[in-house]
């Protein structure tokens, strides 16, 4: 992993176990206000099918893709994020995304 990459730390209820720094910075929060939330609480609302998008990633086990989460200011934050199951949670790397 190279320095500055984004990282999030999910468990099997969706809930942040760990963030990186620069994510939580890029939503607007401190890691500690992410800790424990799910990420549903962060995911812009109408923008993604959670339900259907983490049962997936459950049978395949990665996923590759775009999620849209909403910055505490309200707008909205486009990433890129490579995500891989294990265990007992699941391990993402994320890219913002500029948008015109």
């Amino acid at each position: 992993m190279e320095a500055g990459t984004l990282t999030t730390v999910v468990d099997k209820e969706r809930r942040f176990i760990s963030v990186s720094e620069g994510f939580a910075k890029t939503l607007g929060y401190r890691i500690m206000d992410l800790i424990g939330r799910r990420i549903d609480d962060f995911t812009a609302p109408g923008s993604i099918d959670i339900e259907f998008v983490f049962g997936a990633f459950r049978k395949l086990g990665e996923m590759d893709g775009i999620w849209i989460f909403q910055h505490r200011e309200g707008r909205k934050v486009v990433v890129h994020y490579r995500a891989r199951l294990r265990e007992d949670h699941s391990f993402a790397e994320i890219e913002p995304l500029l948008v015109a």
